[in-house]
């Protein structure tokens, strides 16, 4: 493409999968390179599940910060709830069909 327009360097922007892209570019040809912003870079030499599992960790570390801030928080309109996981996708947790108590500044499966 920046042959086909007629410019020496280029400028990139990757969101997603795209970081890669501009990863791999930036690799293989720097001095094409005018300035390059990328949003995340997935591991695109690790296999995929340990890339997920990595993600899940760090969406599970996130979703008990949430909790505990909702359990300590009159803002959050979910405070003292029972939350039921959807029933039509699979879960990553083992307590598949469980559902999640945000009461007492806790996260507890039922």
């Amino acid at each position: 493409m920046r042959a086909a327009l007629g410019e020496e360097k280029i400028s990139f922007l990757g969101n997603s999968y795209g970081g890669v892209l501009g990863a791999s570019y930036a690799r293989l040809f720097p001095q094409r390179l005018r300035a390059m912003a990328v949003d995340s870079v997935p591991d695109h030499v690790d296999p995929l599940a340990k890339s997920e599992r990595l993600q899940y960790k760090g969406l599970e570390a996130g979703f008990k910060r949430f909790v505990r801030w909702c359990a300590g928080s009159s803002d959050c309109v979910l405070r003292g709830t029972t939350i039921m996981p959807p029933r039509n996708r699979s879960s990553v947790s083992t307590r598949r069909n469980s559902s999640i108590s945000m009461a007492a500044g806790r996260m507890s499966w039922m």
